[in-house]
């Protein structure tokens, strides 16, 4: 089901946030009861929104002002991070003991409301690193060769020459096949 765009002029509305989605968003409630999933917030944290999404029981927001910070919440450590811009990480505005204790929280949460599992007995997320772990990642190609990361909930690409979230090994593939293979693919075309 497709969402239906926000009145155009929606006003901003403040909420108290207390959820957390499987995909990182902060959910509050809005004054009508409806959830409102709000990327780049934390739970804890008091907001201002802006609705631009509505999917008739739920919508989404636009994080417009932090009234109150949560204690959790950190300064990304990637240039990168951030609404319209790599959609790559979901998590680097929240500190990494409390990103692990919320990746737990989802798994409890998702077992109880859709596994019917009273007391799951989830353990203690293990953390390898706070950065340089991820050995894995899709990037895409823009029209000049150069390589990105789609950006959030779209196709188009945000330009990332170092991820930080990738293991040394991958990062270095990324050089490798990167920027300098679009010159190479450059040469090869002017050649014939």
């Amino acid at each position: 089901m497709s969402a239906d765009p926000a009145p155009p002029l929606a006003a901003p509305v403040a909420l108290t946030l207390d959820g957390v989605t499987h995909g990182g968003e902060a959910v509050g409630r809005l004054p009508d009861g409806r959830a409102c999933f709000v990327p780049y917030a934390v739970p804890g944290e008091r907001v201002v929104v802006r609705v631009v999404e509505d999917h008739g029981r739920w919508t989404r927001g636009a994080l417009v002002e932090v009234v109150e910070a949560s204690p959790d919440r950190a300064v990304p450590p990637c240039p990168h991070f951030g609404p319209d811009r790599c959609g790559g990480c979901q998590l680097q505005h929240i500190a990494p003991a409390a990103q692990a204790a919320l990746k737990r929280r989802i798994v409890v949460e998702q077992l109880q409301r859709i596994g019917k599992i009273a007391d799951p007995p989830v353990a203690e997320t293990v953390r390898v690193a706070d950065l340089r772990y991820r050995n894995t990642a899709r990037f895409g190609v823009d029209a000049e060769g150069r390589l990105g990361l789609r950006r959030a909930g779209s196709r188009d690409l945000h330009l990332v020459d170092d991820c930080r979230l990738l293991a040394p090994p991958a990062q270095a593939l990324r050089e490798e096949a990167g920027d300098a293979g679009a010159a190479r693919r450059r040469w090869w075309s002017a050649g014939r």
